[in-house]
């Protein structure tokens, strides 16, 4: 009699543990049938941010710098704009975290954003502001 006390208590416990996975399936679904997935951040991680995240210019040919960082991450940072193109200039456009120190040229008056991003889909954007002034003095 007590090695099927035994057996009775493995077969309960092998239930508990197979409600418990169920629990665990089911807690994953949508309602649409299709798992839901999450994404996790690598240890450490804790977002992307710029400093400055505005840089304002007031004559063409002169540089700024930013620095894009991401506290625990060491993967590749980029940066890279789509409205840049006769306004600024910037480089690198891409280095290995923790962060990634840009720098800004100014070309001809106009505004535009560059975008540094990581590899899991966090992002930051540093805005570009450039206003000449030019005339004649007589």
């Amino acid at each position: 009699m007590k090695n099927m006390k035994g057996t009775t208590m493995r077969i309960r416990s092998a239930f508990s543990v197979a409600a418990i996975l169920a629990a665990g399936l089911l807690a994953g679904c949508n309602g649409s049938g299709s798992p839901t997935y999450i994404s996790i951040p690598p240890s450490g991680a804790t977002g992307l941010a710029a400093t400055p995240s505005t840089l304002t210019y007031t004559t063409a040919g002169a540089q700024q710098q930013f620095t894009a960082s991401e506290s625990g991450y060491s993967g590749t940072l980029t940066a890279a704009s789509t409205n840049c193109s006769g306004v600024a200039t910037f480089t690198p456009s891409s280095g290995t975290g923790p962060s990634l120190t840009v720098t800004v040229t100014s070309v001809a008056a106009g505004s535009c954003q560059i975008n540094v991003t990581d590899s899991n889909s966090h992002a930051t954007t540093v805005s570009v502001g450039i206003t000449t002034t030019s005339g004649t003095v007589h």
